[in-house]
């Protein structure tokens, strides 16, 4: 029952070896498009219950992740897409199996309702490169992050795809060298050979990954390196009191840092080669006749001083980039005298955001005379609807120190890909070093649960809103559009005349075996769960 607020620690997992994926199954394979297909269903009201985690003594930081993750629409059809491909190039994906097999069993109703035991997915993280993370993290019987274990646990899913990409472009090479190679349909993209997309599911990303700006610029000369732009899985903020927009605004405003100038320090350096060039010229000068050799070195050494001064020169009138600099080498064997410039500006923005979107409340706080980190308590509120906009870079961006990376897009827009929906949101209560982590998540047509480890109880969203958040998670407006056409369309089918009556699952039979029969029934599978509780009070998108 207890939890822990850390920092994450990032690592690379144990890339899974090529093998027979049929002895890496934990049970039976789950039809093609079970995960997807289980964020959809629904409970008859009263009859069936959605199924808790059994908490192993300190596992609620566990449990918390994996039911958010579950509420992911997005998450799921990645496990399906990265399955369909580590099944076609038979590459073993025990991470992703277990995992996609777990959110099955959560998000399908049950009618005893009783507690699952994560022990697939528990053994298969176990099984991951200790350098990972995972594996200290879960057998640990101590205390443990929820944000830590989101994170590397995402970075073990990267891996399992990675090495299912790998293979693939083996495979794919394979086929081109051979006769098979001239019908192959197959092409160059980014340098990896990739089959045409679409029909066979190979173009699974994951869902988590975005893309943030980063620009610094020198206050002193307006110097400014260019726009860098890293990966993105989540937003870790420092909590702001008051609305969650006062903390994203605060992760990408302009701030000011003190920062090591490239082109300042190409001045720095080009005054010490010029000065260094002056006086070997005037010890040269002033050597007295006979020390012929004496003058060679000073006149050698003088003209390397002249050489560098010109390539720093050259270097500064046609603008180099630091980076630029370093591709063609232009500036090797000179020694940078670096020089700080504290008047420089720095801004984050998100350049394209994911189709979810992760945000740590980053609540370790830290303060002078203290033993070691204390909670940050700090009081935050948050949206159902989330606009990104105003943290998302437009179609310009600026290099001037004083004005911002990009100017703000206009909040209210109705854009769909800079809108999110909260999916699911995680909570801690208690201290820094101990405490317990719950989890609320949605369920489809509005509906919401309280999960505490075994316990799954209904809520409402003014529920879910009146909670201190540690992690969100948010989907974006055109992936809620999908998932609740998806819905639509499976209850359409589940009302349709002449449908074959409810399945009813074999004595002893799982739900996830139950999900989606391996031949039929797709509408037959969610005619059984299509009549609906009611549902908590839900406002739509402005």
């Amino acid at each position: 029952m207890t939890g822990v607020l850390g920092v994450a620690r990032l690592g690379a997992a144990r890339t899974p070896q090529r093998g027979d994926r049929r002895s890496a199954a934990a049970t039976p394979a789950l039809p093609p498009n079970a995960a997807l297909a289980s964020t959809a269903l629904v409970p008859h009201a009263g009859a069936t219950r959605f199924r808790g985690l059994v908490n192993h003594g300190v596992t609620c930081f566990f449990n918390s992740v994996i039911q958010s993750l579950a509420s992911v629409s997005a998450l799921a059809e990645h496990l399906d897409r990265t399955t369909r491909m580590a099944e076609r190039y038979d590459v073993a994906t025990p991470v992703t199996d277990a995992l996609r097999e777990l959110i099955v069993q959560l998000n399908t109703p049950d009618a005893r309702g009783a507690a699952l035991a994560p022990r697939a997915l528990m053994r298969a993280l176990g099984n991951v490169s200790q350098s990972n993370g995972l594996r200290t993290l879960v057998s640990a019987r101590q205390q443990q992050d929820a944000h830590e274990l989101a994170v590397l646990l995402l970075t073990a899913l990267d891996e399992e795809l990675a090495a299912v990409q790998k293979e693939r472009a083996t495979q794919l090479r394979a086929e081109r060298a051979g006769l098979r190679g001239i019908t192959a349909p197959s092409e160059q993209v980014h340098g990896r050979l990739r089959r045409s997309l679409g029909a066979d599911g190979d173009d699974a990303t994951n869902p988590f990954h975005g893309i943030v700006a980063q620009r610094t610029s020198c206050g002193r000369c307006g110097y400014s390196e260019a726009v860098r732009h890293f990966a993105l899985d989540d937003l870790s903020l420092v909590p702001e009191p008051g609305p969650l927009e006062r903390s994203l605004a605060a992760w990408a405003q302009l701030e000011q840092v003190e920062w090591t100038c490239f082109r300042c320090s190409l001045h720095t350096t080009l005054r010490r080669e010029r000065a260094e060039a002056a006086q070997l010229r005037a010890e040269a000068q002033a050597l007295p006749a006979g020390r012929q050799k004496r003058a060679a070195r000073l006149a050698a050494a003088q003209r390397e001083a002249e050489a560098s001064a010109k390539r720093l020169a050259d270097a500064l009138q046609a603008g180099v980039h630091e980076g630029e600099a370093e591709e063609r080498r232009l500036l090797d064997g000179i020694p940078l005298e670096r020089a700080p410039s504290a008047p420089s500006t720095k801004q984050v923005m998100l350049a394209r955001p994911p189709p979810v979107l992760v945000l740590h409340l980053n609540r370790s706080a830290f303060a002078l005379g203290s033993f070691g980190p204390a909670k940050n308590h700090v009081r935050v509120t948050f949206p159902e609807w989330l606009d990104m906009a105003p943290y998302t870079t437009g179609a310009e961006l600026s290099t001037h120190p004083a004005r911002p990376l990009s100017e703000r897009r206009a909040a209210g827009r109705r854009d769909e890909r800079l809108r999110y929906r909260l999916s699911a949101v995680v909570t801690h209560y208690g201290a820094h070093n101990y405490g317990h982590y719950v989890c609320y998540r949605r369920r489809p047509k509005g509906v919401w649960t309280r999960i505490s480890d075994e316990t799954v109880q209904a809520c409402t969203l003014d529920d879910v809103r009146a909670q201190n958040p540690f992690l969100l998670f948010y989907e974006r407006g055109d992936v809620v559009r999908q998932l609740e056409a998806h819905v639509a369309q499976v209850e359409a089918a589940s009302a349709s005349p002449g449908d074959s009556p409810p399945v009813t699952p074999a004595p002893g039979a799982s739900p996830a075996q139950t999900l989606l029969p391996a031949r039929r029934a797709r509408p037959r599978m969610v005619h059984r769960w299509s009549a609906s509780p009611v549902a908590s009070r839900e406002t739509t998108p402005a």
